[in-house]
């Protein structure tokens, strides 16, 4: 019994073969799951820049109220339309009205600096934009406010700032602070603020806003809203 050797285990190793092979199929399913995981992240980051952007301007425009009044006595991006010989509106081929660049984005930017910058936090406040021909409104989070005067005051929010596509319903959001000729927000009495919808029949109705977004990509933050800020299955976008 002395003269016997203790038992030793077998050791047991993978081959650099095995070992390649079990790299590549890794490999493989990271590079198959790896762009869905990117994509619902960045989903879930820009639905959250959208919702918070919403949400300060609503409460921002409410302390504005109880300083300045109701935001029809603000001042009326109407008043900065282009009119000809006879005193009609100037359109567009699109059939949209025409402001004046000079004075219509002057106005733009004495609205928000008197009416929303004392109560949001931001970065800067640049008027005439260069790239834009809008006053910006740069947030910490990279975020961007485009403003100009049109129908309404018109904010078409930028949640990656100037990185690219820069594409409405992709990474750009139109939202509208109605105060024109004493007009509010498609007609609700107690609202001034508000996502951006062309047509005002049928935009409590999800399928009504989604086939809008579609047709008219500006109107797409509409379709979040109705969704409780989230970007669903059927979203006609890629994000």
């Amino acid at each position: 019994m002395q003269g016997l050797r203790p038992h030793s285990p077998r050791r047991v190793a993978f081959t650099l073969a095995e070992v390649l092979i079990t790299l590549g199929i890794i490999g493989v399913v990271a590079a198959l799951t790896l762009p869905a995981l990117l994509a619902n992240q960045r989903k879930i980051e820009f639905a959250s820049r959208i919702k918070k952007f919403n949400s300060t301007m609503s409460q921002a425009i409410l302390m504005a109220q109880k300083d300045y009044g109701d935001p029809t006595s603000w001042g009326s991006p109407g008043d900065y339309i282009l009119k000809d010989e006879n005193g009609a509106p100037v359109l567009d081929d699109d059939g949209d009205y025409q402001y004046d660049e000079v004075t219509g984005s002057r106005n733009a930017y004495n609205m928000v600096m008197k009416y929303i910058a004392p109560y949001i936090n931001y970065l800067k406040i640049e008027e005439l934009n260069n790239e834009e021909g809008r006053t910006g409104i740069y947030f910490a989070d990279g975020s961007i406010a485009w403003v100009k005067t049109g129908a309404c005051l018109d904010f078409n929010f930028d949640v990656n700032g100037n990185k690219r596509p820069n594409t409405n319903g992709i990474d750009r959001y139109i939202f509208l602070l109605c105060t024109v000729n004493g007009i509010t927000y498609f007609g609700n009495s107690n609202r001034y603020w508000g996502t951006s919808m062309t047509v005002a029949d049928g935009r409590n109705n999800r399928q009504a806003a989604l086939e809008k977004c579609k047709t008219a990509n500006g109107t797409c933050a509409r379709l979040l809203e109705l969704d409780e800020w989230e970007y669903k299955k059927d979203y006609p976008y890629k994000i």
